[in-house]
């Protein structure tokens, strides 16, 4: 719910503050980041959820804000051609720390080294028998596998 804040709060700043001048909504945001950590640390300490809420809000004001202002400083600088190109780089690099842990995370632990058996890595698993059944056109028909010289039946 905490992120939920965030985004709509981050959203309706950007919408909010078009029309502003770029350094006062950067400026704005960045001062907005101090009481934001604060409230948020504060209701996770004992005040209440309604601060921890409260402090999401505002640093959704303050990231919608110091984006907002900071694009179009960088934007209004440069040559039409130029625009896609550039704001193409600010997402990645804008948006790469966030999606590194993620992608980390589903990376294959070493759980060898904790005696847990390794995670599986592709599906299906590999079976216990060098074999496998393959599956025939129509029930109850017979086949001969490459791997085999016996009929496999299936049921």
């Amino acid at each position: 719910m905490a992120f939920f804040a965030v985004s709509a709060a981050a959203a309706l700043t950007v919408w909010t503050l078009w029309r502003t001048v770029p350094i006062a909504a950067a400026t704005g945001g960045a001062l907005t980041v101090i009481p934001s950590a604060a409230l948020s640390l504060l209701g996770l300490h004992g005040v209440g959820l309604p601060a921890v809420y409260g402090g999401a809000a505002l640093a959704g004001i303050a990231f919608g804000a110091v984006s907002q202002g900071a694009s179009r400083m960088m934007l209004a600088s440069l040559d039409e051609r130029d625009r896609a190109a550039t704001l193409a780089a600010y997402y990645v690099l804008n948006y790469l720390p966030m999606s590194l842990p993620a992608i980390a995370a589903g990376a294959p632990p070493s759980t060898s080294d904790y005696g847990q058996p390794p995670t599986p890595t592709s599906w299906p698993p590999p079976s216990s028998t060098s074999r496998r059944r393959q599956h025939s056109p129509r029930h109850g028909a017979r086949h001969f596998t490459p791997q085999t010289t016996f009929a496999v039946e299936h049921r």
